[in-house]
């Protein structure tokens, strides 16, 4: 474990480093989507999913989720439909726009990642992999979401 010292130096860097991040990805744009709208999206492309099973494994409440999809379908992104097994649910799915609209996100976010890693050899991009994925393999598994 680090000193107090370079325990608050790191916390400072970490701080600098995610402003900077954030404000890239803003610039970048991301297709005009957040981090839990790329999310939903990214699940539904793996199937659709009822609101309750997306608040359920976002951590958030049913009416955040509501007005997430509430979004998301404004932009029609996202469509509801009856749910096939339970005639009191809908089931979510993501659009053919919403697929196109995730994968322009997508790229944006991946131009910007490379941006911001570009100072870095291959060595100490290797290395930044490994502590990272580390300390997100220690996490609770309350903090691990997609």
């Amino acid at each position: 474990m680090a000193a107090e010292r370079d325990l608050q130096e790191l916390d400072q860097l970490i701080m600098q480093f995610a402003r900077v991040a954030t404000q890239a990805l803003r610039e970048k744009g991301f297709a005009g989507l957040s981090l839990t709208q790329m999310q939903v999206l990214k699940r539904l492309c793996r199937q659709n999913e009822r609101a309750s099973d997306l608040a359920a494994a976002l951590g958030v409440t049913p009416a955040a989720v509501t007005k997430l999809i509430d979004q998301l379908a404004s932009r029609g992104l996202v469509a509801r439909s009856p749910s096939q097994t339970d005639r009191r649910s809908t089931a979510v799915s993501i659009t053919a726009v919403g697929k196109a609209t995730l994968e322009k996100a997508v790229r944006a976010r991946s131009a910007t990642v490379r941006r911001l890693l570009q100072p870095l050899d291959q060595e100490e991009a290797e290395v930044l992999a490994r502590a990272l994925r580390l300390m997100t393999e220690t996490l609770p598994e309350t903090w691990q979401k997609e």
